[in-house]
């Protein structure tokens, strides 16, 4: 008798170590599936404790899986369970280490009262609770790095994830599931606690650079990662939904101060500056790009007078940051003191040829320069 699906059979099953002749007698609304999880099991040292001293005892290929004694109805199948264990005396002298057949999931799942019970809210809070304790979560953990470990099962789960999850339709899905759950503030915020304190442990954060360290190392890594961000933004509609997103972040004033002074830290840093200036230096070292990024400059102040609102906003409010103004002063007067008929402007050990240019054409002299700023 076949399941609702099509290589599905409902029914009685065998399972028999050869060279014993001994029997493992079951009953499943899916024989096929049922015999895998058998197989799993023993695999894993989880199966009863007289299957599992045979199954240990033996070499694999010695049991012979998936026989179909009989196919029969959910209904009937207790009732037939019962009768092949007798015949195959699979209880008293076989792997069966019960004699008494309780209810299967299948037949459990036909009964509406507890079908109802298991979809309940009241059902879910309850799992997701006993889930959520220190102990199940650690064992968790510790399982599924020993799956992980090893390389032939990772590429098999990787794979079913991808089979699993890869379609557009399933993707959506888990989308929509996830945007809703993150606009619970409760859920949120737990998210967040649980998200600062991983980034307070010194270990993770060691672990989690040394990872992308080793996985930015790679040449093709890096393509690959690429290739991907690239296609990814080809996406209209994941581009909007990116843009909102960020924009909504951004007009909450807690996260923009937090962001702002994150990213001025991260930008003082010695090693970050040292960085951006060779950067700079590599990038105006270039003739291609030096001319392209001058164009750009010209035809940015040519733009008409929004362009040079917008130019003349950003210097008054550089100016206005008394640590700009510091910096940039101290670098001017510094480079005034290089030469008594031309000025090199440096910010940063950086040279902008554009300053430069401007003042061999004008052929303005540094001691002018110097009372135009009110340095005389």
């Amino acid at each position: 008798m076949k399941g609702p699906g099509e290589n599905m059979t409902a029914g009685i099953y065998g399972i028999q170590c050869e060279p014993t002749g001994k029997w493992y007698v079951g009953r499943a609304v899916n024989i096929e599936t049922r015999q895998k999880e058998h197989r799993k099991n023993l695999d894993k040292g989880k199966h009863n404790y007289k299957f599992q001293a045979a199954w240990d005892g033996h070499e694999p290929e010695d049991f012979t899986f998936g026989i179909v004694l009989e196919e029969c109805a959910v209904e009937a199948q207790q009732e037939r369970e019962l009768h092949w264990i007798g015949v195959k005396d699979s209880y008293h002298n076989g792997y069966n280490a019960s004699i008494t057949c309780g209810p299967t999931w299948g037949d459990l799942w036909q009964d509406p009262v507890f079908r109802e019970m298991m979809t309940s809210d009241e059902f879910k809070e309850t799992i997701r609770e006993a889930m959520n304790r220190p102990d199940v979560v650690a064992k968790k953990s510790a399982s599924l790095k020993e799956s992980w470990a090893d390389p032939e099962r990772r590429a098999k789960m990787s794979q079913t994830m991808a089979e699993v999850y890869g379609t557009p339709e399933q993707k959506e899905r888990l989308r929509e599931e996830q945007l809703e759950r993150w606009q619970d503030p409760e859920f949120k915020a737990k998210m967040q606690t649980a998200i600062d304190a991983r980034w307070q442990d010194p270990e993770f954060v060691a672990r989690h650079k040394a990872s992308v360290q080793d996985i930015h190392s790679s040449p093709e890594a890096r393509a690959e990662i690429s290739a991907r961000v690239t296609e990814y933004w080809k996406d209209l509609e994941k581009r909007k939904r990116q843009s909102e997103r960020l924009k909504a972040q951004w007009a909450d004033p807690e996260y923009a101060a937090a962001r702002a002074a994150t990213n001025k830290e991260v930008a003082n840093r010695p090693e970050v500056r040292a960085a951006n200036s060779a950067r700079r230096k590599a990038l105006w070292a270039d003739p291609e790009w030096r001319a392209m990024n001058m164009a750009a400059m010209a035809a940015g102040r040519g733009n008409g007078s929004e362009a040079r609102q917008a130019a003349s906003e950003r210097q008054k409010a550089n100016w206005a940051d008394p640590e700009w103004r510091a910096k940039t002063s101290a670098a001017i007067s510094a480079g005034m003191g290089q030469s008594s008929n031309s000025i090199s402007c440096t910010i940063d050990d950086v040279e902008y040829p554009s300053i430069r240019a401007a003042k061999q054409a004008l052929e303005i002299s540094a001691k002018e320069v110097k009372r135009r700023a009110g340095l005389l």
